[in-house]
């Protein structure tokens, strides 16, 4: 799973879950842009926060690298193209 833009006070907690369950999580601070979404090669799912601009070429992206799952860590969703998802 790629968790991008995760805050500090997220970060040990993300790991307890990973070890936990194990799963393989790459966890970054910065969000998710077309410059850096080749980190999700191999992803099968992502989770961001707001500042992650999930517009229609992105996603395409995101789903060209092989995530098929998407969840967003805040009350909104207007950072994502649902038609585009």
């Amino acid at each position: 799973i790629g968790i991008f833009e995760v805050r500090k006070d997220e970060a040990e907690c993300l790991r307890q879950i990973q070890e936990e369950l194990g799963f393989e999580a790459l966890i970054r601070p910065e969000p998710l842009t077309l410059e850096n979404v080749g980190l999700l090669e191999g992803c099968q799912g992502l989770s961001t926060l707001g500042q992650s601009q999930l517009n229609r070429e992105l996603l395409s992206k995101v789903r060209a690298q092989g995530v098929t799952c998407l969840t967003t860590r805040t009350i909104g969703y207007n950072h994502i193209d649902l038609k585009a998802a």
